[in-house]
């Protein structure tokens, strides 16, 4: 539908389109721990977010030997790792992941299939073996009594002091202190505000004259984790704005546009 009037006083016509995007962007946040200095195979670690849930999406360790193709077991449980750290009982295997390594000191990305969900107030221990040949696992901090077992930030609080030695789960030796070393990177699992759904407005161009077209998008963003629908959008076109189109097949009484998102 396209109606121009070039006598009104402001613009004539108008062409308005809506588009629907995907989820927000979640605010992400990363805690390293100190470097690698002993090692290799694998080690445990207590996550415990300090308000917010959380989702933990990589890790970044140090692997031994420089150039091997490494898979890397993923363990969680709920609760902590402590008194269960000689066997799988109430471990859930949830994923295997390939790396290459690059040597002492380099660390590389583990990103999750699966990120693993940190509900909040509890916590969640998680526990990294290299499962490949003896000596290309993944290295730890401390050595004797220099480990640090306990590291934080705003948003995680981590404790770590077990590691293993060899390339089977739950095998080799154990050690401590010995605690993770390297980044873990994580995203908040929640809104970061109370609204469901939020709608931002553009116009391009934003500047014309009587008689010229300009196209409207709304962007209708769901901040929240959870699918929303269901969404019906209202929108009041502006004064002295003559409706044209619009990709949404909405629906126009007054001034008011209506669409349905689904």
């Amino acid at each position: 539908m396209s109606h121009t009037a070039r006598t009104r006083a402001a613009i004539a016509a108008t062409t308005l389109m809506m588009a629907l995007s995907g989820a927000a962007v979640a605010q992400t946040g990363s805690l390293e721990t100190g470097p690698d200095t002993n090692g290799t195979g694998g080690v445990f670690m207590n996550l415990s977010p300090v308000n917010d849930a959380l989702n933990i999406l990589e890790f970044e360790v140090a692997i031994g030997t420089t150039g091997n193709t490494v898979q890397i077991e993923v363990w969680t449980r709920p609760g902590s790792y402590i008194g269960f750290d000689d066997n799988s009982a109430g471990w859930t295997l949830t994923q295997t992941l390939s790396a290459v390594s690059q040597g002492n000191g380099n660390l590389v990305p583990l990103t999750l299939i699966e990120p693993i969900e940190l509900p909040a107030g509890e916590t969640t221990a998680v526990y990294l073996q290299a499962v490949t040949a003896s000596g290309q696992g993944i290295r730890y901090n401390g050595s004797g009594t220099s480990a640090l077992t306990d590291w934080n930030n705003s948003d995680l609080v981590l404790f770590s002091d077990v590691a293993r030695t060899g390339a089977i789960s739950f095998g080799g030796s154990s050690f401590t202190p010995r605690a993770f070393a390297g980044v873990i990177h994580y995203e908040f699992a929640g809104p970061t505000d109370p609204f469901d759904v939020r709608i931002l407005g553009s116009a391009d161009p934003s500047n014309i004259g009587i008689g010229d077209n300009t196209t409207l998008t709304f962007e209708v963003r769901n901040p929240s984790t959870a699918d929303v629908t269901g969404v019906v959008v209202d929108i009041e076109l502006p004064a002295g704005l003559d409706y044209v189109s619009d990709d949404r097949s909405g629906t126009l009484v007054g001034n008011v546009l209506t669409a349905n998102l689904g």
